[in-house]
């Protein structure tokens, strides 16, 4: 399976932080909601509250969860040093692509027939949590959906094709960059199979922090 990411060769949003212990996620903790200073704890399910407490690991500034309310709560893997290809084969765990952050995004990888077939639930509007291992969140809201056809689906370097059938025409370095370049996104990718080939196309599910509205392409 190839990544959009592989053949290209790096920013961070303040803090707001709202207290949460007296709401039942834990006896100890300050819980700091970042970037959502909007969010009414009454919203949390006792579902996300109860996996907030179990993804938070102590590791300050680590994305350890991702939340998506009826869609999936996935532990989050760290791709060692050096392995930007590197992807989890764990069912219930996304990778974080450490490349983004050199690009100001967040990027959350996932085989399609393991973790990254959840992703195909998503839809437009739809708010996905990233939870850090010291308690605290972001909100974040989709706002784009986007798929490509890759030309080349066995290699790293194929050019990609827009399944929107708007002609648009990219290499995998555009494609890259394209995606990944939009400063303080989050970007969930996995493979599209399609036409009995694993590795099709990719799937791009582009949320940015807060609440949003977009339309998708």
């Amino acid at each position: 399976m190839f990544f959009v990411g592989g053949e290209v060769a790096a920013k961070s949003s303040a803090d707001n932080t709202l207290d949460l212990t007296d709401q039942g996620l834990s006896d100890n903790r300050q819980t700091s909601i970042k970037g959502a200073r909007d969010i009414a704890f009454g919203k949390f399910s006792q579902e996300f509250r109860d996996f907030i407490n179990e993804a938070a690991t102590g590791q300050d500034e680590v994305i350890t969860g991702i939340f998506a309310n009826d869609v999936f709560a996935m532990d989050v893997a760290q791709q060692p040093a050096g392995s930007p290809g590197y992807v989890s084969t764990n069912e219930d765990m996304v990778t974080e692509f450490s490349m983004a952050r050199d690009y100001g995004t967040i990027g959350m990888l996932a085989h399609n027939y393991l973790a990254g077939e959840t992703f195909f639930e998503l839809e437009m509007g739809q708010a996905v949590y990233l939870v850090f291992g010291d308690g605290s969140i972001q909100k974040y809201t989709i706002v784009n959906i986007l798929s490509y056809q890759a030309l080349q689906p066995n290699s790293p370097y194929s050019n990609f094709l827009n399944t929107d059938n708007s002609g648009e025409f990219l290499s995998a370095s555009e494609l890259f960059y394209k995606v990944y370049g939009q400063e303080g996104s989050l970007i969930l990718q996995t493979c599209i199979d399609n036409q009995g080939v694993e590795s099709w196309g990719r799937l791009f599910v582009v949320a940015v922090l807060g609440d949003a509205t977009g339309e998708s392409g």
